[in-house]
């Protein structure tokens, strides 16, 4: 989750826009450092397994 600024998103779009560019950086940085057919195993996984959970 993404700390809005004071009076939230609508009343500061720049700072919301830099919130924004912070994590998105950071997250790109985190899977820049992954193997790339690590990702894509896990992306594998994850499409397989949806609707394989029974919900009772």
């Amino acid at each position: 989750m993404l700390d809005e600024p004071l009076g939230g998103a609508h009343r500061d779009g720049a700072a919301m826009a830099a919130t924004l560019k912070d994590h998105l950086l950071r997250q790109l940085d985190g899977l820049e450092r992954i193997e790339a057919g690590s990702l894509v195993e896990a992306r594998y996984r994850r499409l397989r397994g949806y609707g394989s959970q029974r919900v009772e």
